[in-house]
């Protein structure tokens, strides 16, 4: 867990944003449906809902806020419901959706209405902070290492404060996700490793994650793609894959070439989900 001085300041003043935006910690959804027009001529997921407690990554123990003392992930504590390439959604790591692939889109260009702006830097994990005409709508972190290339949504609430109309180019979680990781970063696709969502709140997929830790009979378990066929685990396993944020991993699987399928799901006590990608 990491606790330096900027960090909290930085989540403070975020906080306070957020207090004069309306925000009052109640779950917030992000949400996109229909054909759109977007500005840069493509566009994701529909109906997500990501919100994590805003605590930011950190490598190393649980404090974290990761599935496992693997990888890095904000620490969030909510529980709730509802949330490309490689896979095409078979059943060794899949939704069971076939996206066609596409570039990745250019979301940040200059003149356009979403930026990103890096908060800080801190043991190899950037946090990113971005809005939409100025509404700040997404922490998203992003880490390149030895350990783990991952990209974790900390907090997503585009619905209530992404300004873009939908006709107008609104953009998905997805395509900032994976625009953050390519554009800004400067990293492949294909490098990508591990996608995280911490403090999951999202009601599909929070049920698939309860369904789980009931099957599973403990609150800390990993469900792997290879598990035997009608076990408890593979059932697991499916369910979450076919959730919006398992759809949503394999989208982004498939729709950016990279290459990979969904290996295994990890959930922890915080409830984040870490999704590692083979």
């Amino acid at each position: 867990m990491r606790s330096s001085l900027v960090k909290a300041a930085t989540f403070a003043l975020l906080g306070l944003s957020n207090v004069f935006l309306g925000v009052n910690g109640a779950p917030m959804s992000l949400s996109q449906t229909g054909d759109v027009k977007p500005f840069d001529g493509s566009y994701a997921l529909a109906d997500l809902n990501a919100r994590g407690s805003g605590k930011g990554s950190g490598s190393g123990s649980k404090g974290s806020g990761s599935s496992s003392s693997k990888g890095s992930g904000s620490g969030g504590k909510g529980r709730s419901s509802k949330g490309g390439s490689g896979s095409s959604g078979s059943s060794t790591g899949g939704s069971g959706t076939a996206y066609a692939p596409k570039q990745v889109p250019d979301v940040f260009r200059q003149g356009g209405p979403y930026k990103a702006e890096k908060a800080y830097i801190d043991n190899g994990v950037t946090t990113w902070m971005v809005s939409s005409h100025e509404s700040h709508i997404d922490t998203i972190e992003t880490r390149h290492d030895a350990q783990e290339s991952s990209i974790t949504v900390a907090d997503a609430i585009n619905k209530e404060y992404d300004s873009v109309p939908k006709d107008h180019g609104r953009m998905y979680l997805s395509d900032i996700m994976m625009a953050l990781w390519n554009k800004m970063e400067g990293r492949l696709p294909s490098e990508l490793t591990v996608i995280r969502f911490d403090g999951v709140i999202e009601p599909d997929t929070a049920a698939a994650m309860d369904s789980a830790e009931k099957a599973m009979g403990k609150q800390e378990f990993t469900l792997k793609s290879t598990a035997k066929s009608g076990s408890a685990e593979k059932t697991a396993f499916d369910r979450i894959a076919k959730s919006v944020f398992g759809k949503l991993t394999s989208r982004i699987l498939q729709e950016f070439s990279v290459g990979k399928r969904i290996s295994q799901f990890e959930i922890d006590q915080g409830k984040a989900l870490t999704v590692t990608l083979a």
